[in-house]
């Protein structure tokens, strides 16, 4: 496949155009919708020619499920952290508030490495619901089975006391809780006006999520 002219000139280039790119279409996807965002638009926005996206991205769909992927990836260390997950390195409560720190920290990490992936995430359940469903599948419900499945176990092991339900409920909230902070936060703009938080805001997050979990838990008596 020959490239672009503009962006024959070097790896690096091409990396950054593609993460331009990516960037751009999950903002103007987040904030006028899949269907209300076309390539023409996301070229322009990003800077770059209608060819360079396609090149780095193929399909608008594809383009969609890409940006996903790229957050999704198994090479992130929200991913890693998960799959290092395991209930054997956590014989009683103190050490599951431990790991329990140590992922929400990594978590919101990644929620700050990709804050515009949870606005594009919200706005696909509100316009997409079948679309979402489809993704969601694919990239987020095995993280969160992945958890639900050591929260059940360490129950089981009678290190928590705390029923299939209420998992569930912590489990969701968590993630109520980032969506709602990194689809608002404190402005403080990006290429295309959406609101990033402070440094400090997110430091008052994590402590908060870190508070939230013991509060939702207690340990087996």
């Amino acid at each position: 496949m020959n490239l672009p002219s503009h962006e024959a000139t070097g790896t690096g280039q091409r990396e950054t155009a593609r993460k331009r790119i990516f960037r751009t279409a999950a903002q103007l996807f987040a904030e006028r919708g899949f269907h209300g965002t076309s390539i023409r638009d996301i070229a322009a926005a990003s800077e770059v020619s209608v060819s360079t996206v396609l090149y780095h991205a193929g399909s608008k769909q594809q383009l969609l499920e890409r940006i996903l992927a790229d957050s999704f990836s198994g090479q992130t260390p929200l991913l890693q952290a998960a799959l290092q997950l395991d209930p054997a390195a956590m014989p009683d409560f103190e050490a599951f508030l431990s790991a329990h720190d140590a992922f929400i920290d990594v978590l919101i990490e990644h929620s700050v490495e990709f804050p515009q992936t949870r606005r594009l995430w919200l706005r696909l359940l509100l316009d997409e619901p079948e679309l979402f469903a489809k993704l969601d599948a694919e990239y987020s419900r095995p993280l969160v089975e992945r958890v639900m499945t050591l929260l059940q176990t360490l129950r089981d092991r009678r290190i928590l006391a705390t029923s299939d339900e209420q998992l569930r409920l912590f489990v969701a909230s968590i993630d109520w809780i980032l969506d709602g902070f990194f689809s608002g936060g404190n402005p403080t703009g990006d290429a295309l006006g959406q609101p990033l938080p402070h440094a400090a805001d997110v430091q008052h997050l994590a402590a908060f999520l870190k508070a939230h979990g013991r509060s939702f838990f207690t340990p087996r008596s």
